[in-house]
């Protein structure tokens, strides 16, 4: 299905499980990976790194030190590339990955463990963030090593009925189909702090669960077809609860939707459930843009 990989590598991360994930999703799929790092500049009005080394020097070593990192996967891939510049991470990223064809980003948790370090690598604003606002393509956030020589065999979808999720969920239902992959649809009736809702405190949940597996049903019964997949529902917090799920039944994948197309500025343009579901320490996360901007 993937066809052209950008793998957005970077020294700070905290561990090799986004490398070893893009190279083992290449293998099976027989994709093309291209290796991106934008090198970290300091500038200002008077100086600027690049007048202490030419950047053509620069950006020659930076890439035979990756292609020497990675090595092992490069001479096993024969569609395996090296990207580096010391312009904007973001608007290289991008013009990159529109001119390869991208066809899906993967990248890791920045490393140092702090929350102040999440938050900064999250927030609106952020790298990622601005990246997922602006990428053709989905972008894959893997945390921590996981085995996808076999790909997905089980699919976790959250579903909260809005026109993005069912974006989202099209995008799975087609990964599926591909790989022969059940869907597991699931929406938590919000009981948090932040979506107070007074009608779940005052009705039985066992009966609002059944009421919105059977909605799910009506709603995207018919995207469904010809895929094995099951609805579950009950109350909790939506990130939390995602990630239960996902780790109690073997979740190979989380497929969630990424609202930046949507003109509400009170909401984090990742959104905030799905940054503490693809930012937690548990299985790959795919944030699927709505309406993504197709390359110029």
């Amino acid at each position: 299905m993937f066809k052209n990989i950008m793998l957005a590598a970077s020294p700070q991360v905290r561990n090799e499980a986004a490398p070893k994930a893009a190279f083992s999703i290449a293998r099976r799929c027989g994709s093309n990976v291209v290796i991106f790092h934008a090198i970290p500049m300091f500038r200002n009005s008077w100086a600027s790194q690049t007048g202490l080394i030419p950047e053509e020097q620069l950006v020659s070593a930076v890439s035979e030190n990756i292609a020497k990192h990675f090595a092992e996967d490069i001479n096993t891939l024969p569609g395996c590339s090296v990207s580096v510049t010391v312009q904007p991470l973001v608007q290289q990223a991008l013009a990159v990955a529109c001119a390869k064809n991208v066809e899906l980003i993967v990248v890791g948790e920045r490393g140092g463990g702090s929350e102040g370090n999440l938050r900064e690598w999250t927030a609106a604003g952020s790298t990622v963030t601005k990246l997922s606002d602006e990428a053709p393509c989905p972008i894959l956030v893997v945390t921590r090593e996981t085995d996808l020589s076999k790909g997905f065999g089980r699919i976790l979808v959250g579903a909260d009925f809005s026109t993005p999720a069912e974006n989202a969920l099209r995008y799975a239902v087609t990964l599926a189909k591909e790989c022969g992959a059940r869907i597991d649809l699931f929406h938590v009736l919000d009981v948090g702090p932040g979506h107070p809702n007074p009608e779940y405190f005052q009705s039985d949940m066992e009966a609002c669960a059944t009421m919105t597996k059977e909605r799910m049903e009506r709603k995207f019964g018919h995207l469904l077809k010809g895929v094995e997949h099951a609805y579950a529902s009950w109350e909790g917090i939506p990130s939390v609860e995602i990630l239960k799920y996902a780790r109690w039944n073997g979740v190979d994948l989380i497929v969630m939707s990424h609202h930046s197309s949507v003109k509400d500025q009170g909401r984090l343009l990742i959104g905030s459930t799905a940054a503490q579901v693809a930012f937690a320490p548990g299985c790959p996360t795919l944030l699927v843009n709505y309406q993504a901007r197709p390359c110029a």
